[in-house]
């Protein structure tokens, strides 16, 4: 066994045998046997590792993910993708509880999940294990009931008084929480990444909690879901290297905030453009370091970002088209030809493509260069072309040399 594929075989071993503990609401069962036995295939015993590498055993273990969804749940978990705690990995001896309580790092991510006032004492032991470590948090408060909203805004005032150890936050709530009103615009110092979701916030709460979000010397990347009318003045689009709108937003405002955005390496485009203020014709926006366009749900006005963008390092595009114009091949053709890019990936949705069209697409020149060719069309296509022989609406899998057809008949 190498050194370097230890901690992550360890961590597969641990989450394979299921630890467990009173704090979670499950039984405890000790997996050090198994655990134990599995390393001695190897001619190791698991009191002879040395404390570095079981660390990063237990922080490899910490990120496998989880085999089912979190957000239906009511749970405390590392992050918002696996329901591993280091909670449980100090339950197992007191030699692996010493390293997991002094080891910060372990504690450094906390997801919490329909929260409920139970779980208060816990998250402020978890704090206190994580010290001075940069913080990244989610808190997952979607749930309409009114003992779980309350929990929140208990569990927010206590993560606020570390809003200067924040690293990235994910924050999703239903319903107003008073004490994101407490977060100062020149408290967050250190955060890097940010998901806000408040849908239903009035809108001058929605601008004081993104101002202070934008305060941070360091964010890099912004993440956007509910309803917002504006951007802070004091946003700092010129460093952001990763935006996401998940709202709808006037395209001429949208057009404008990419203007300074020169870091951008990842953009994932609104869920809604309105187009009735917009003003022809759009001067170009080049975003030289722009690696990666997540189109989403093509909505009206997309044609017109085409348009306007210039995007030399481009690598990644996904599109995913609802509605189809005759002009679709035409605007990513020319924009293709005015970046002058080099596709490793390219990801269509397109339901209402007929069999000739499809050829069209897959044969376009700034193809060439892509390994990744993946699309999605409808079953009932029927395809006679001889480079699709084995097509056929049951048939998923590779079609021709760097392309993926799956059939779909959700899409139509």
């Amino acid at each position: 066994m190498s050194g370097a594929s230890c901690p992550h075989l360890m961590a597969y071993l641990l989450s394979q045998n299921g630890i467990r503990c009173k704090l979670c609401g499950s039984k405890r069962s000790t997996i050090e046997d198994g655990v134990h036995a599995e390393l001695t295939t190897h001619g190791l015993t698991i009191n002879r590792l040395p404390v570095e590498l079981l660390t990063e055993i237990f922080y490899h273990y910490l990120k496998i993910k989880a085999k089912a969804p979190l957000d239906e749940k009511s749970c405390i978990t590392a992050s918002h993708c696996t329901d591993s705690t280091p909670l449980l990995l100090a339950h197992v001896c007191g030699y692996w509880r010493n390293i997991t309580k002094s080891t910060s790092m372990l504690w450094s991510s906390l997801a919490i999940f329909n929260a409920r006032h139970k779980h208060i004492p816990l998250i402020r032991l978890w704090l206190e294990y994580a010290d001075t470590s940069p913080l990244s948090i989610t808190i997952d408060g979607m749930a309409n009931n009114t003992e779980r909203q309350s929990a929140v805004d208990v569990i927010l005032r206590i993560l606020i008084g570390r809003c200067h150890l924040w690293k990235s936050i994910e924050f999703r709530f239903l319903d107003f929480q008073r004490a994101m009103m407490d977060i100062q615009a020149d408290s967050l110092t250190t955060l890097e990444h940010a998901f806000v979701m408040l849908p239903s916030w009035p809108i001058s709460h929605n601008d004081k909690v993104l101002e202070a979000v934008h305060s941070s010397p360091k964010i890099a990347s912004i993440r956007y879901g509910g309803t917002f009318c504006s951007f802070p003045v004091q946003t700092p689009w010129a460093q952001l290297r990763a935006l996401d709108c998940w709202f709808s937003i006037p395209i001429h405002q949208f057009l404008q905030l990419l203007r300074p955005c020169h870091s951008l390496e990842v953009l994932r485009l609104p869920v809604g453009l309105d187009i009735d203020e917009l003003v022809l014709p759009v001067e170009s926006i080049e975003l030289p370091r722009l690696k990666k366009l997540d189109g989403g749900p093509v909505v009206e006005g997309f044609s017109i970002i085409l348009d306007a963008l210039v995007a030399p390092q481009l690598t990644f595009l996904n599109l995913h088209y609802k509605h189809q114009t005759d002009n679709d091949l035409l605007d990513l053709k020319n924009f293709a030809a005015r970046s002058g890019f080099k596709l490793q990936s390219f990801r269509l949705i397109n339901t209402r493509l007929h069999a000739e069209e499809l050829l069209q697409w897959v044969e376009v020149p700034f193809l060439s260069t892509v390994t990744d060719l993946h699309v999605v069309i409808r079953q009932s296509l029927n395809i006679t072309e001889p480079r699709f022989p084995d097509l056929h609406p049951s048939y998923m899998g590779s079609v021709i040399a760097r392309l993926r057809i799956f059939l779909s008949q959700s899409f139509l």
